[in-house]
């Protein structure tokens, strides 16, 4: 799968190099470490973290309900529910495994998304229709069930990021 890194703005870059810089031991191990973040940055999280409030249910209580939430959500569009589990040394927060990163594919329905909606989306959310800024007429037209695979590209100021997604 190809490696993907995320670019910064040229002062936001020379502030992270020389930082970098400053605890390296060598030039080349401020590079790595500088390519390392760019690509882990350029990733969706591996983790989801919930803080649970537990005044009135305890934590597996909780647990229980949102992964009982999850399988309903999941086996509805025919996917296999993320594992959870309850962080071993914190009482209160639930940890969900996300999954990915995935292969990207290009495919032939395309929409143009704002960067809130982008965002949600590479959290594993549905388009919704107010982050939609653009998408051919045609996208629609004569469709009798939801679209299920569809090319999403999110608008970032003057920065285009593809997020092809199915």
């Amino acid at each position: 799968m190809e490696r993907r890194k995320v670019e910064f703005k040229e002062d936001v870059r020379d502030y992270l190099e020389a930082s970098f810089a400053n605890e390296a031991q060598n030039k080349e191990e401020c590079g790595s470490y500088f390519d390392v973040l760019q690509e882990r940055l350029a990733s969706p999280p591996m983790f989801t973290t919930l803080r649970l409030n537990t005044t009135k249910h305890s934590a597996e209580e909780i647990h229980a309900i949102i992964s009982q939430e999850l399988q309903k959500v999941y086996m509805d569009r025919k996917w296999d529910p993320p594992q959870s589990f309850l962080h071993p040394e914190l009482d209160d927060v639930l940890v969900i495994e996300n999954r990915g990163p995935r292969p990207i594919k290009q495919m032939e329905k395309e929409v143009i998304i704002d960067q809130s909606c982008g965002m949600a989306v590479m959290r594993g959310a549905d388009i919704f229709v107010q982050g939609i800024l653009g998408a051919p007429t045609r996208l629609g037209r004569y469709c009798t069930e939801p679209i299920r695979y569809i090319s999403r590209y999110m608008r970032c100021d003057t920065i285009h990021i593809t997020i092809h997604c199915n």
